[in-house]
C-alpha cells in the first residue's frame, strides 16, 4: 500500500522495493523477492551504453602495448607500498582487504578515488586536447614520477606509516596499465567469484553509486 503512494519519488519507491525484496528473500520466497528486486532496479532508470564501453576497452588494449611499458621503464619509484585489490563489486574485495589490514604492516585505505581522478585530469596535466588513453603518447617519465609520488603522498595521509597500503577501488581494474606504469612493483590482487553469484549479488544490491552495466 505504501508503494502506491503517489507522493513517493522513484528513488524512495525503489529503496522500499529493495527492502521488501530482502524481507521476502529472508522469508524463503525467492520468486516474489526477485520480482521486487527487478522492479526496484527498473525504477532507477539507468541506461548502459555498451558500444561506448567496448570502444573504451578497445582503446586501452591498443594503447597499453609492450612498447609503452618499455618506453616508461624507470627506477625512480620502485615502491612496493601500494596493494591494489580489484574485482567486481560483491566478489570479496572488502573481505580481502580486511584480512590484509589485520596485519600490523598493512593499512586498509578502502576505495581510493586517486587513480580515477588522475585519469580524468591526465589530458589537462599533459596540456593536450587528446583524450585518455591516447594522450599517453605525450607522457614523459618526469610527469609519471610526479604522479606516482602524488599517489603515495595522498594514499598514506590517514595511515600510521605502515609498510603497505591497500586500495580496493573496483574501477581500478580498468586502469591496471596506468597503475603498472606508475608502480611496476606494486602487488595486484584480483578477487573472483562465480559469475552468476556475482551478477545476482550485484542485482540484489541497492548501490549508493551508479553501476550502469
Amino acid at each position: 500500500e505504501c508503494l502506491n503512494n503517489h507522493d513517493l519519488t522513484d528513488r524512495l519507491r525503489s529503496k522500499l522495493l529493495f527492502a521488501l525484496a530482502k524481507l521476502y528473500e529472508q522469508k524463503g520466497d525467492p520468486d516474489i523477492a526477485f520480482e521486487h528486486y527487478h522492479q526496484g532496479n527498473k525504477l532507477k532508470n539507468i541506461t548502459f551504453d555498451e558500444p561506448a564501453y567496448v570502444s573504451m576497452f578497445d582503446s586501452l588494449i591498443t594503447t597499453y602495448t609492450a612498447d609503452i611499458f618499455a618506453k616508461h621503464h624507470h627506477e625512480f619509484d620502485s615502491s612496493e607500498k601500494p596493494i591494489f585489490i580489484i574485482g567486481m563489486p560483491r566478489s570479496g574485495t572488502s573481505l580481502a582487504e580486511q584480512i590484509l589490514a589485520s596485519h600490523p604492516d598493512v593499512y586498509g585505505a578502502g576505495e581510493l578515488p586517486i587513480v580515477n581522478r588522475m585519469i580524468d585530469q591526465l589530458p589537462i596535466v599533459l596540456n593536450t586536447s587528446i583524450p585518455y588513453p591516447e594522450c599517453l603518447k605525450d607522457l614523459d617519465n618526469h610527469t609519471l614520477g610526479q604522479l606516482a609520488s602524488e599517489y603515495l603522498e595522498e594514499s598514506q595521509q590517514k595511515s600510521n606509516n605502515e609498510e603497505f597500503i591497500t586500495d580496493k577501488m573496483p574501477s581500478n581494474f580498468m586502469h591496471l596499465g596506468f597503475i603498472s606504469l606508475m608502480f611496476p612493483n606494486a602487488r595486484i590482487i584480483h578477487c573472483t567469484r562465480d559469475p552468476l553469484d556475482t551478477c545476482l549479488s550485484c542485482y540484489f544490491q541497492n548501490f549508493t553509486g551508479e553501476h550502469p552495466y
